[in-house]
């Protein structure tokens, strides 16, 4: 067990926020070019790192994949591109 004498602090990094918001969007744009998000979610031996970082981007993390039954493509069709187009 670690121990420390006091709670300690958290301080948030000043985040390039249009760098992020552009990289979200190139990661957003590679998630309609697979077919689904198999290998993106599990334990580290399950998931593959490229397919888990797109589905972090994506939004997919909360939906197992035996109860997604619909289109990523027209998932990501609905959120992505007002993503988008908002840069």
């Amino acid at each position: 067990m670690t121990e420390q004498a006091s709670p300690g602090t958290f301080e948030a990094p000043n985040w390039d926020q249009a760098s992020q918001k552009k990289v979200r969007a190139a990661l957003l744009v590679l998630a309609t070019t697979i077919p689904d998000f198999s290998k993106a979610f599990g334990t580290k031996q399950e998931a593959d790192p490229v397919r888990h970082l797109i589905g972090t981007a994506a939004g997919w993390a909360v939906i197992p994949t035996r109860t997604r039954r619909i289109s990523t493509l027209r998932r990501l069709t609905t959120t992505v591109r007002p993503f988008i187009n908002s840069t």
